[in-house]
């Protein structure tokens, strides 16, 4: 699978949630729809999750993802800032055990995970895509924490072992994305051509989905990925409504129809 751009949520619990969505994607848009269902370690393993209303069973991930040419199906598994000795083998443990037939890859929340740890298991699954979320660890509003982030990727990813870059501090808690920082990490990036595709995050929803505007005159070809915004504060559940309101405002700034 060839890297495209995506507008995504973050946090499904099943393919309803999914269908209901996807079914407000206008006709031809060349972005992709990135549904994405969250695992970790704990989850893996069986055991409880304290967010259950956006963790699901692990047994229950592969039949989220549709089999459906508009969407990008990742699974984003974290693990906090831990080390990530042997995540190769965890990828492809819980690819081959839970990721069903309509996977498309991961996004890894964690602080720069080895790079021959993604190779390995890039190695045995070639079509897979990696996102990579650059946290709070990672970013700060200023040039020289642009040029850290830069130096560092390029470091540890030399051979393309990454797809997409995510940008985000929120870390799925709703925080509102800064238009400066992503203008700034942006500009920098871009200007060293890393081999790599960028994707904005941070508190997206349908009523501030102008914060964008300046990133899109930089990079016309960013993703998106929206989370902790669109959920119900009560018991963590994705509010249907809100997450119908951004997938159309989003797809109506940069869902470009193809010819």
């Amino acid at each position: 699978m060839r890297r495209v751009p995506y507008i995504g949520i973050t946090g499904f619990m099943n393919r309803k949630e999914v269908e209901e969505v996807m079914s407000v994607i206008p006709e031809g848009a060349v972005h992709k729809f990135m549904v994405g269902v969250l695992a970790s370690p704990k989850t893996i393993s069986g055991a409880g999750n304290k967010w259950v209303g956006r963790y699901p069973l692990a047994e229950k991930i592969g039949g989220i993802f549709p089999e459906d040419k508009r969407a990008f199906n990742l699974i984003h598994y974290g693990d906090g800032l831990k080390s990530s000795e042997g995540l190769g083998k965890t990828l492809i443990s819980v690819r081959e055990q839970f990721g069903g037939p309509n996977m498309h890859g991961y996004q890894l929340n964690m602080a720069w995970p080895k790079g021959q740890e993604i190779a390995e298991f890039k190695e045995k699954y070639p079509e897979m895509q990696i996102v990579l979320q650059a946290g709070r660890w990672a970013l700060e509003d200023s040039t020289e924490s642009a040029l850290s982030l830069m130096k560092r990727f390029r470091e540890t990813y030399p051979n393309g072992e990454v797809d997409y870059l995510i940008l985000d501090i929120s870390g799925g808690l709703g925080v509102p994305l800064s238009p400066s920082l992503m203008v700034t990490n942006l500009k920098i990036m871009q200007a060293a051509a890393l081999d790599v595709s960028y994707t904005a995050a941070g508190g997206l929803h349908k009523g501030n989905l102008h914060l964008i505007n300046p990133i899109v005159e930089i990079c016309p070809d960013i993703s998106l990925d929206a989370e902790g915004a669109l959920r119900n504060p009560m018991d963590d559940s994705l509010i249907m409504s809100e997450a119908i309101g951004y997938t159309k405002g989003a797809y109506e700034k940069l869902g470009r129809i193809s010819s």
